[in-house]
């Protein structure tokens, strides 16, 4: 569901409400990638959300925008997704600076606005980085048009860090100097998207105690066997290494009937 309001040419309110049910009818497949959060009793809480946006232009050049977002798998808490501010160099390149949506996918931008798309949920083992689905920092942005092909790119940098939970236990999670492009070609009926993000990844915190969380036990275990096997152990902790996601996707769409493959890749040193 969905609903827009405007006030005086210059503040926009969106609201929208996905309400989604599951249920899992075989107890093997519980906790897979493919219905995270469901079970073999009928749940509403995995992927019921609402969320509100309000946007404020100041002047002629800037804006401003928030987004508040209330999910059922987070207790139906409330907290800003989205909080930043635009500024339009010109018509056609504009800077964003604050807290942004992370432009891994093709459906990244509109991603909890469930009738946007043409699932009830995108596909989970694709659509699979939502803990890192927003970013502190700048992006920019130009559009352009070559012949009958219009266009975007897009380029952004910034800097994530938020608790992951994993087995019950909660870690500290952490992008730092991250980077990306984005590149969107349309023509007609027909589309493409491409991009790429590169970024230090640190889970900050982790000890190796073989009574601790489940990760500290695994560094335990890996440092002992390193030891015993006289390997180096030094880079086994996630501290820094390079960590880089990529995706492409193609698309067609004549306003009645829409295709669309994507691809994705995600590589850690």
């Amino acid at each position: 569901a969905g609903a827009q309001t405007a006030y005086a040419n210059d503040l926009q309110i969106n609201g929208f409400l996905n309400i989604t049910a599951g249920v899992i009818d075989n107890e093997k497949i519980i906790d897979s990638p493919a219905a995270p959060g469901y079970d073999t009793t009928v749940g509403f809480d995995s992927q019921t959300l609402g969320g509100l946006q309000i946007s404020k232009k100041v002047n002629d050049n800037t804006s401003a925008t928030i987004q508040l977002m209330s999910r059922g798998k987070q207790d139906y808490q409330t907290e800003a997704a989205w909080a930043y501010v635009t500024y339009d160099l010109s018509d056609n390149t504009s800077i964003r600076f604050g807290r942004l949506r992370t432009p891994f996918f093709q459906y990244s931008d509109f991603l909890e606005v469930g009738y946007a798309y043409n699932w009830i949920t995108p596909p989970a083992i694709v659509y699979r980085l939502d803990t890192m689905s927003a970013l502190n920092g700048v992006d920019m942005t130009h559009q352009f048009t070559l012949g009958a092909m219009d266009g975007s790119f897009q380029l952004f940098t910034g800097r994530f860090k938020d608790d992951f939970d994993l087995d019950g236990d909660t870690y500290e999670m952490e992008l730092r100097s991250a980077v990306g492009a984005v590149l969107n070609l349309n023509a007609g009926n027909f589309g493409t998207r491409m991009s790429y993000h590169q970024a230090g990844f640190y889970i900050n915190g982790l000890t190796a105690d073989q009574n601790g969380r489940t990760l500290d036990r695994l560094l335990d275990l890996a440092q002992s066997f390193g030891v015993q096997l006289g390997l180096d152990t030094s880079n086994i902790e996630p501290q820094g290494q390079t960590a880089t996601f990529f995706q492409g996707s193609l698309f067609w769409d004549n306003g009645s009937t829409s295709l669309v493959a994507e691809y994705t890749g995600l590589r850690h040193d």
